[in-house]
C-alpha cells in the first residue's frame, strides 16, 4: 500500500482497514478526532491577524467607555480652595469624590442622604457657580444647637441630644466657636467646616443656612494629592 501523502486524510472502513483520500490541507488547519477516536473534520488553528486586531480594539473601547462612565457618574476630582477644612484638608489638596450614591438615587428616584460625619461636596445654595466642601453635622428633621462652639444634635432617637463632633474632635481646628440653634428641614442637611476658629469657615453655623440634598455632589473618599 502507498504511504500517506501530506494532503491526504485517512478514513476507516467497516473492516478496520485505513484508506487515504486526497484532501485540501494547509499549515493553518488540523485534523480533529471525533468522540469515537475516528478522524473527524478539519478546523482552523489560528485566527487571522485582522480578527485578533478587531477583538483587541473592541476590548480597548469597552475599557475606555467604562472609565468615561466611571468619571462621569461614579468618581470625580475636587480641589480644596481655602482653609475652611483645616486640619483635615488644606488649601490646594486634591480629593477623589464618590458620586455613586448620588447617581443611583437619581436613577431610582430615591433621596440621597449622606451619613453624619461624612465630608461632602455640594453646590452653594447662594451661587450655582460655587462649590463647597464641608462635614455633615445634622440630618433632615433634626435640631442642631451650638453653645460656645459645642454642637448638640437632637432627634427622635436621642431626645436628650448628643455631640457628633466627638468622633473626629482631634481633626477640628480649635478654639471652637459659634452659637446657633437650627431646625433642619426635610430634604436638607446642616454642614460645618472643620476649621471652627473665628472666621474659619462659612457654613450652616455662620450664615450659609441648611443645604438642600439635591445640591450634594458626592462624598470625599480620600486625598490623592499631595500624598
Amino acid at each position: 500500500m502507498d504511504s500517506p501523502q501530506p494532503n491526504q486524510q485517512p478514513s476507516h472502513d467497516n473492516d478496520g482497514s485505513i484508506h487515504i483520500r486526497p484532501e485540501a490541507y494547509d499549515a493553518f488547519t488540523k485534523i480533529s478526532p471525533d468522540a469515537d477516536g475516528a478522524v473527524g473534520t478539519i478546523s482552523n488553528v489560528e485566527p487571522t491577524l485582522l480578527s485578533a486586531l478587531v477583538k483587541y480594539l473592541g476590548f480597548l473601547v469597552l475599557i475606555l467607555l467604562f472609565f468615561v462612565a466611571l468619571l462621569q457618574w461614579g468618581l470625580r476630582t475636587y480641589q480644596v480652595d481655602g482653609t475652611s477644612m483645616l486640619t483635615t484638608y488644606e488649601d490646594g489638596d486634591r480629593l477623589i469624590i464618590n458620586a455613586f450614591g448620588r447617581t443611583i438615587s437619581s436613577i431610582t428616584g430615591s433621596t440621597f442622604i449622606p451619613k453624619r460625619g461624612e465630608i461632602i461636596t455640594f453646590i452653594s445654595p447662594e451661587n450655582p457657580d460655587e462649590q463647597f466642601v464641608k462635614r455633615v453635622i445634622g440630618l433632615p428633621d433634626e435640631r442642631v444647637v451650638l453653645r460656645g462652639g459645642v454642637v448638640t444634635v437632637y432627634n427622635d432617637a436621642n431626645p436628650d441630644g448628643f455631640n457628633p463632633d466627638e468622633a473626629y474632635l482631634d481633626q477640628l481646628k480649635h478654639p471652637l466657636t459659634g452659637d446657633a440653634e437650627t431646625f433642619v428641614p426635610a430634604d436638607h442637611i446642616f454642614v460645618a467646616g472643620d476649621n471652627r476658629s473665628p472666621g474659619g469657615s462659612y457654613d450652616s453655623r455662620t450664615g450659609l443656612g441648611t443645604v438642600p440634598l439635591e445640591l450634594i455632589q458626592g462624598s470625599a473618599l480620600f486625598r490623592f494629592y499631595p500624598l
